[in-house]
């Protein structure tokens, strides 16, 4: 008796103590949260991209058109820019600053759908605020929910269908999982990974009609909305889709060295996964059982991250937004499974200390100093003092205003590794690419004529980063006249001002 009051002193100490630390993380990152949303600078180099997509949308442009200009490249989904767009005339507030609050909302609801499901398995609030900080930090740590692009909007509408589908009993609920999955698609389009998992599950789960007939529903959601776009925007799929062709890239080697990093940074997880599996194997766990389907998400999730793994430009990034969410979910079902009162109080605090804080003693610094926001002023001061003709050729400064040319929104740049490949194939689909491409080529050359005859005031550009326009034409017709260090959340870009030559 005496044993086993002293245990269960001893997690109500752990969990107390614990549940502290949590506020504390809570905290922390809701202060950096208010930080990024404070201050009128983009997070990311790309962010731009959202916001201009936005803008031409509710202009009455056509952003997705083979021969209407001015020519337009956008990696992700429309869906995105579309409701930023919207809220931003319901609110009355800028796209920068709409698209900052939609993406803290979309975060804190994705991380409040995990701790729902980890409530609904283990009917354990401790175990739900573990999940829930898991993965507020997993996603601040990784630059990607601070970031204003469509992943934040794409993983909850993930976690959506997958929280509709563990429950699904009648059709309402395919065609809710159905709708989701085709929404991620124009959000972001690698979150369709779910529709494997999902399938398989319901194959297993609630027998091979019911998967098949949420196969069929997905196919005639996806047909609807494929005729509904390609009505409205004739160069959507072929842009879009096009463009994530070079988007991953790189050696396989850098795609197991960041596999290796996060199963250095989550082998608590892996190893609580584990034991789940054993149990499953062991047929302590009931093979239909509804949490099997995180199993299965995490599973083929690992998979696509193999070739995704590749891209040097999103670092851990995939693997926080497909591998991540599933893992914690079935590893902290699983942690509250253990028999062992040690192994589980040892297990809790190895969570709060690697998975939550990562061995990271959290200050509250604010993110930008009084440095950097004054080499923000300085470059807004150099852009507004200039009466003349302005290019500005970096997407961190698009947020000025001015009616200056804004000749890259961040994703523009796709345009240099998309005009001189061949795709054969796309050309017999598209017979208009070619037009496509030639308003991208007179664009740019027209940019380039007035670059030659010195018709700009001032160049703005990111060193080293403007593929669109050639350096040694800049360099005969302009001089560098200063250089400035600007921040954007955690990166920092070093930002050209350039003036006319005397010859």
């Amino acid at each position: 008796m005496k044993k086993l009051i002293n245990s269960t002193n001893s997690e109500f100490y752990t969990k107390l103590i614990c549940s502290l630390l949590m506020a504390y993380f809570f905290a922390y990152w809701l202060y950096q949260a208010i930080e990024l949303f404070r201050y009128p600078i983009p997070t990311e180099y790309r962010d731009w991209g959202v916001i201009d997509l936005s803008n031409k949308i509710y202009g009455n442009k056509s952003p997705y058109s083979f021969t209407e200009g001015p020519p337009f490249m956008f990696v992700y989904g429309a869906l995105f820019s579309i409701l930023m767009g919207a809220f931003s005339v319901f609110l009355g507030v800028t796209g920068l600053t709409t698209t900052k609050i939609f993406v803290i909302a979309c975060v804190l609801g994705s991380a409040s759908i995990i701790a729902y499901e980890i409530f609904h398995m283990t009917r354990s609030r401790f175990y739900a605020g573990l999940g829930f900080c898991c993965m507020l930090w997993a996603n601040f740590n990784s630059g990607v929910f601070f970031i204003l692009r469509p992943d934040a909007l794409g993983l909850l509408l993930c976690l959506l269908s997958l929280v509709v589908i563990r429950r699904a009993t009648t059709p309402i609920h395919l065609l809710a999982c159905s709708l989701f999955i085709v929404l991620t698609f124009y959000t972001k389009q690698y979150f369709i990974f779910v529709a494997a998992p999902i399938t398989f599950y319901l194959a297993i789960s609630r027998g091979y009609l019911f998967a098949l007939a949420f196969i069929l529903t997905l196919l005639l959601f996806f047909s609807l909305s494929f005729f509904l776009v390609f009505n409205l925007w004739p160069a959507y799929f072929y842009q879009s889709i096009l463009a994530q062709f070079n988007s991953v890239g790189g050696p396989w080697s850098y795609s197991a060295f960041q596999g290796l990093k996060f199963a250095f940074t989550y082998w608590p997880f892996l190893a609580f996964t584990t034991y789940y599996v054993v149990d499953l194997i062991k047929k302590r766990v009931p093979i239909s059982a509804s949490e099997n389907l995180y199993l299965y998400v995490f599973l083929i999730s690992m998979l696509c991250l193999v070739p995704m793994g590749r891209n040097a430009g999103a670092f851990l990034s995939y693997h926080y937004q497909l591998a991540l969410p599933a893992l914690t979910v079935i590893a902290l079902h699983s942690l509250k499974r253990f028999e062992s009162h040690v192994i589980r109080m040892v297990s809790i605090w190895v969570v709060v200390s690697l998975c939550i804080f990562h061995g990271e003693f959290l200050k509250f610094n604010s993110i930008y100093s009084a440095e950097a926001l004054r080499q923000w002023e300085m470059a807004e001061s150099i852009v507004e003092k200039e009466h003349g003709n302005i290019l500005v050729a970096t997407p961190i400064l698009s947020q000025f205003k001015g009616d200056f040319t804004r000749l890259d929104n961040g994703h523009s740049e796709c345009y240099t590794a998309l005009v001189s490949r061949p795709y054969p194939i796309l050309d017999w689909i598209y017979p208009r690419r070619a037009d496509y491409f030639t308003e991208y080529k007179h664009f740019y050359s027209e940019i380039v004529d007035k670059i030659e005859a010195q018709q700009y005031q001032l160049i703005v550009v990111t060193s080293g980063y403007h593929p669109m326009i050639a350096q040694s034409v800049l360099e005969k017709n302009y001089q560098m006249v200063r250089q400035i260090e600007l921040q954007t959340g955690v990166q920092i870009w070093k930002t050209e001002f350039w003036t006319i030559k005397n010859l």
